[in-house]
């Protein structure tokens, strides 16, 4: 009698198992799937034109707020510089949300998307996009840098990024001396 309870308890808990199984590998591709998604949509033409333009636009523009470049005139008929800087804003945030609802394998995105995060976080995101009051991604954009500050220090990888913000913290410098000299030539 207690072998027949036994071999009742062993087929419903092994019966209950195999879709737990199933639903958690099911999971487990579709993090890789949406991840590896997300670095096409990085790496295509479109995307690193944005960033190309956008990073331009950046250093065109030192020391005002997203809110205040948002403003700056456009040329008609021209595409506006801003929209290129909104595209990398949009993907960070968008990579963010799917992070916080655990549609990402977490382990891959300090390599795959940190180094290009950190340098445009210390060339616009940190002096920028953080002093931008009617800008509320900035708070999605702000998780996610310390999400990648974590990450770096669990994957023993400190060092690699923080040499990934100082790139974006020495282009925004090297081209804010580049202006400065360009006013004094000017003015002097």
């Amino acid at each position: 009698m207690a072998t027949d309870w036994l071999g009742i308890s062993i087929s419903v808990v092994g019966g209950a198992l195999i879709p737990i199984a199933l639903y958690a590998g099911q999971k487990s591709v579709a993090r890789a799937q949406a991840t590896m998604d997300l670095l096409k949509e990085f790496n295509s033409s479109e995307m690193a034109e944005a960033r190309g333009k956008a990073r331009r636009f950046v250093l065109d523009s030192p020391g005002r707020s997203y809110a205040e470049m948002e403003e700056l005139p456009v040329q008609e008929g021209q595409r506006p510089e801003a929209e290129y800087l909104y595209l990398i804003v949009r993907f960070y945030h968008r990579l963010n949300a799917l992070r916080e609802s655990n549609l990402l394998q977490d382990n891959r995105l300090l390599t795959l998307f940190g180094p290009v995060f950190g340098y445009w976080w210390k060339l616009s995101f940190e002096p920028q996009l953080m002093n931008s009051s009617n800008w509320r991604v900035g708070a999605d954009i702000r998780r996610l840098k310390n999400f990648f500050d974590k990450r770096s220090i669990a994957e023993n990888k400190n060092a690699y990024w923080q040499q990934c913000l100082q790139d974006g913290l020495d282009d925004r410098l090297s081209e804010i001396d580049r202006h400065s000299a360009s006013a004094q030539a000017v003015c002097g």
